[in-house]
């Protein structure tokens, strides 16, 4: 149930609400196990819930919350729709409805189409929430997504916040610059990172039976970590190691130790 994306926004409702140092894409409505929801996690019928979305005008994300990854049932919901009914079906009974982040400008200029994220591995030792180095993903050719698996582009995000020298592009090699916008990634700096990693650090706190949890964020322009995805099961270790050694460093051997345990 934790890997139910429709599910997040209630599990860190506490932390989303204390302050709103930290936020979550706003909620349109969406259907769990074939139920459907409001804004308000009220429940509506299909009917009212076409009603609704066919009242909206402007365009809004679409995607699947179960069984989903690496960018897979993700689309850009044009809103009125006349084939709204078929859209939805081929979702299945369990996909919600948000609407579109506005991008900090220091992530969309190199590559305004996709929202480009970054990605925080966060773990437990004894005591303490940890996190490794973070890594940006970034879309390409237009595409709204930037996963690695649908074709994007990803880069280690040094501490102070600037990307380094070379982003990776699946098993085609490294790229100085992005193919589209030509920003040259070394030094180009992100706005607010320590921001992202003390949010990962403050949600992990609402899963204490969680020893890793990767995170997905994007930054608003109003420089706020947006919550995208909590991935609870795997999080593509690969994507550290690619751009940039060993995820855990200091603390390998303690978790590799927990791991086997």
């Amino acid at each position: 149930m934790l890997k139910d994306k429709n599910l997040i926004e209630l599990i860190f409702a506490k932390v989303l609400c204390e302050n709103g140092d930290i936020v979550i894409p706003k909620t349109v409505c969406g259907c769990s196990a074939g139920y459907f929801f409001d804004s308000d996690r009220l429940s509506i019928s299909y009917e009212k819930m076409i009603e609704k979305l066919q009242n909206l005008n402007g365009k809004y994300i679409l995607k699947a919350t179960v069984g989903t990854s690496s960018g897979r049932d993700v689309i850009v919901l044009d809103l009125p729709n006349e084939k709204l009914g078929t859209i939805l079906s081929g979702f299945g009974n369990d996909y919600i409805i948000q609407e579109k982040i506005e991008q900090h400008a220091s992530c969309a200029i190199l590559h305004p189409q996709s929202v480009n994220t970054i990605r925080v591995m966060s773990y437990r030792t004894e005591d303490q929430i940890k996190t490794t180095s973070c890594v940006m993903r970034i879309g390409i050719s237009g595409k709204y997504v930037d996963n690695g698996h649908a074709g994007g582009l990803y880069i280690k995000v040094m501490q102070d916040g600037k990307l380094s020298k070379f982003a990776c592009r699946g098993n085609q090699g490294m790229l100085k610059q992005h193919p589209d916008s030509a920003i040259v990634f070394e030094n180009h700096q992100l706005a607010e990172l320590p921001k992202i990693v003390n949010a990962a650090k403050k949600l992990h706190a609402c899963l204490p039976n969680i020893g890793i949890v990767n995170w997905d964020f994007a930054m608003n322009n109003e420089s706020k970590p947006v919550l995208i995805e909590a991935n609870m099961l795997c999080g593509s270790m690969w994507l550290f190691q690619n751009t940039g050694g060993g995820v855990f460093g200091h603390d390998t051997e303690y978790m590799i130790n927990r791991i086997r345990k």
